[in-house]
């Protein structure tokens, strides 16, 4: 979406834009799209477009996570 003249957007910008325009923060694990359930957690804009380490509670439906912290991977 945000792609210009060939050049690869900023991944943080480019996500923290997709939110902007309606779209949810997600956490992707080995290929597992995972929904976050709190979507008003700070560390979600913090950490937009980067590898993190997630602290949080899988949902029952196996699909949504209730995200405690995010930290920079390492």
């Amino acid at each position: 979406m945000m792609a210009s003249g060939g050049k690869q957007p900023d991944p943080k910008d480019c996500t923290l834009a997709c939110v902007k325009g309606g779209s949810k923060f997600v956490f992707v694990s080995n290929g597992t799209t995972y929904q976050i359930a709190n979507q008003d957690l700070p560390d979600l804009k913090t950490y937009a477009g980067s590898a993190v380490k997630l602290t949080g509670d899988l949902q029952s439906d196996g699909k949504t996570i209730k995200a405690e912290k995010l930290e920079p991977a390492k």
